[in-house]
């Protein structure tokens, strides 16, 4: 059994789920014995049936959606299916005073930059960019930030994608020799995304492509690298594609609610699976968690406190621009 503190949140891991916590939570393995455990995530010992399931697998889990339960029962093997324990683990974590954000996030003397927008749009290739910089890293994927303005680190493994194995640094270090196979396969999968002659065979393709990605030590990418402390924001940058020829980013100029509305809803995209089944509990088995249900509004009152005092622009990147192969913070006016 280990122990692993979230910035607050507390889990307890039991059994082989402990490894793949271990891989990804190292940062947050904590010695100590806590006075409180919010969240236990145990081997099925008790049910006969578990009823999240991962179509094609015969494995399952059971989660705490009820505001008066704390253990997560799962069955041996479920840890190994990509990352579906740990994303839903994830999503039950909760602070009176800090939330997820869909987001990257670099730091450097003081001052957190943050990068958000939806799924591919270069959230990790900006903090990627960054780090080889000499940023410091609070994370690439989901960031967590309280109603202060602060951003926490949260390193894992760094994700990379297809499009990502561009830049030649990145390929070598993330795959040694295997680049010189991986690479093509990529390319194929991708030209069968576009090409698919129905949405069947394109679909599968995009199973496969999803299975290209890696998650990859940070200190493996660049060697020397340092994970940043709590940090205030001081810019954050909306990401979006657009039928343009350059780069282009502008201050955000309307009404804070509006920018807020935008990435409380992409927020919500990325949880959808877990909002699902969460519904799908409460059909079934009448669970009720006014937190779960109340996410909307208490996240969106903290993003509002949180950016109050934070610069925001909008970051129009053109189709099929990686963001690697340009010197970020000059073009953003980092420090």
């Amino acid at each position: 059994m280990s122990i692993y503190d979230v910035h607050g949140f507390v889990i307890s891991v039991e059994g082989p789920a402990d490894r793949v916590f271990a891989r990804e939570y190292g940062y947050f393995k904590a010695s100590d014995v806590p006075r409180k455990v919010d969240l236990f995530v145990k081997v099925n010992e008790r049910h006969d049936f578990l009823p999240t399931t991962v179509w094609g697998y015969n494995k399952g889990m059971l989660i705490p959606f009820d505001e008066n339960e704390n253990t997560l029962w799962y069955d041996e093997g479920v840890e190994l299916i990509k990352e579906y324990l740990i994303h839903f683990c994830e999503f039950l974590m909760w602070w009176p005073d800090k939330t997820w954000l869909h987001a990257g996030a670099v730091e450097r003397n003081g001052k957190a930059y943050v990068f958000t927008g939806e799924g591919g749009v270069g959230k990790t290739s900006s903090v990627l960019n960054l780090v080889r910089a000499g940023y410091n890293y609070l994370s690439d994927d989901f960031l967590l930030i309280n109603n202060a303005g602060v951003a926490f680190p949260f390193p894992r493994r760094v994700h990379i994608f297809d499009y990502n194995l561009e830049d030649e640094e990145i390929a070598k270090r993330a795959l040694g020799l295997r680049r010189l196979y991986y690479i093509p396969i990529c390319k194929v999968i991708n030209v069968g995304v576009k090409l698919s002659p129905s949405k069947y065979v394109k679909y599968a393709f995009e199973k496969l492509r999803e299975r290209t990605m890696l998650r990859i030590e940070l200190s493996k990418l660049f060697p020397g690298c340092k994970i940043a402390s709590p940090t205030p924001i001081s810019k954050i940058f909306f990401l979006r594609r657009e039928k343009i020829e350059n780069i282009r980013v502008e201050e955000f100029s309307h009404d804070i609610k509006e920018f807020i509305r935008k990435i409380i809803f992409v927020n919500m995209y990325e949880w959808g699976d877990c909002l699902r089944e969460y519904y799908r509990y409460v059909y079934l088995f009448g669970v009720n968690n006014w937190r779960i249900e109340n996410k909307i509004q208490h996240d969106m009152n903290i993003f509002y406190d949180a950016f109050k005092k934070a610069e925001i622009y909008i970051m129009a990147i053109p189709e099929n621009f990686n963001l690697l192969k340009v010197d970020l913070s000059l073009l953003l006016n980092l420090e």
